[in-house]
């Protein structure tokens, strides 16, 4: 028996009054056939590998030619400005559609085209020359293709291994830094909680624009919005998003450090830190020596941070069975605690001082603290090079 198509309620009631009015109305029914502007269309699947939000996009093509890009539903949002502009990308007079090879000098742009044939021989030929030289570890493979390479790392992996083994890079300027660094500050990596924006009771766009920048996730602050949460945007400039939003604080550019160092004095002043998160989930307990460096119980392992253990007030392993993490260690001349250090660089940033630095008024210095460390979900999100994510929840 031929499996019939699955249908839901909305989806009856919209066909049964759609079809019982064009039954009505010949003129309707002829206007419904035709009102499909996209029928015209062929349509592929794509992605945007932009180091944003690499969204799933459908390109709509006809007589051979790309003639609009759409979403895929992926994020229930629609394209931003640059995913547009991969139509220009495509048909740029100056892309590079066959291998070219150098002719003139390094830097004169002289090239001519050669076969694929000649090109492949040509790589085989210096990858060769390479490891008779230098070993298969003087290769080094390195791109940008595909979605965050997602595509390529996998091939090359595996041909990188037929040869021997090749030299990598650690991963790319904003995933690998910024994945290194999430991992000890929130226990998790910043994407598996960016999905959650509608869930934060109270948001801080930090330097960012994400009603233009990351416009397939603009419904989520929306939704966020509905479910009674606050949007601030701090940035020199009024942006399309703060426009939107319910707060708007304006900053000397270059001075964000000194308000964020007032805004954790304040919330450590006020006993507000959420200490058993810290403790639970972040290095802020972990040892730092005389050398400026963080102590570990085995200098071959990077992962066997020390902590001073509350139970017990001796060095232990962060990661042992039963271990809390003394969170401030002070007076100790061997040791002090990742936590003290970022205190005593606060130290000095009272409101009136972030105030004389940044333009920000002390009182809303006092604001912004007290509403982030007090609301049930705090999310920061924070734009800098590349268009990275930092998201915190209280």
């Amino acid at each position: 028996m031929k499996k019939l198509p699955q249908i839901n309620r909305r989806d009856f009631l919209t066909l049964f009054g759609l079809t019982s009015a064009a039954a009505g109305c010949p003129a309707m029914a002829s206007a419904m056939q035709a009102s499909d502007p996209d029928k015209q269309y062929k349509t592929f699947q794509a992605t945007c590998s932009m180091e944003c939000l690499h969204c799933n996009l459908r390109a709509y093509v006809k007589d051979g030619v790309i003639e609009k890009i759409g979403n895929a539903n992926a994020f229930d949002g629609k394209p931003c400005a640059r995913g547009l502009s991969r139509i220009k990308w495509v048909y740029a007079k100056d892309r590079i559609l066959y291998p070219m090879k150098r002719i003139g000098e390094r830097g004169e742009a002289k090239f001519e085209r050669i076969s694929w044939d000649e090109a492949l021989d040509t790589i085989a030929a210096k990858i060769k020359e390479a490891i008779q030289k230098g070993g298969s570890e003087s290769l080094l493979f390195t791109s940008a293709s595909g979605n965050m390479d997602s595509l390529f790392n996998p091939s090359q992996v595996a041909f990188g291994n037929y040869l021997g083994g090749t030299t990598r890079t650690a991963g790319s300027l904003c995933c690998s830094a910024v994945t290194a660094t999430m991992m000890p500050m929130v226990g998790k990596r910043y994407v598996d909680t960016r999905d959650t924006i509608d869930q934060a009771k109270y948001i801080i766009c930090w330097g960012n624009n994400p009603l233009v920048t990351m416009q397939a996730y603009w419904h989520y602050y929306l939704k966020a919005k509905e479910n009674g949460a606050k949007i601030v945007v701090i940035d020199p400039r009024k942006n399309e998003t703060a426009y939107r939003a319910d707060k708007w604080v304006p900053i000397i550019p270059g001075t964000d450090s000194a308000l964020a160092l007032g805004m954790i004095r304040w919330i450590a002043e006020n006993n507000l830190l959420d200490t058993k998160f810290l403790q639970e989930h972040t290095g802020a307990g972990y040892l730092v020596g005389k050398d400026g460096k963080l102590l570990r119980e085995d200098p071959q392992d990077p992962n066997s941070y020390l902590v001073l253990d509350t139970k017990t007030n001796k060095l232990a392993r962060h990661d042992a069975p039963g271990v809390v993490p003394q969170l401030q260690v002070k007076g100790n001349p061997e040791y002090k605690t990742v936590l003290t250090m970022v205190l005593e660089q606060a130290e000095p940033w009272t409101p009136e001082a972030v105030e004389k630095t940044t333009s920000v008024p002390a009182a809303t210095v006092k604001e912004l603290a007290h509403d982030y460390a007090t609301s049930k979900a705090s999310m920061i999100v924070k734009e800098p090079l590349h268009k990275r994510w930092v998201i915190c929840y209280n």
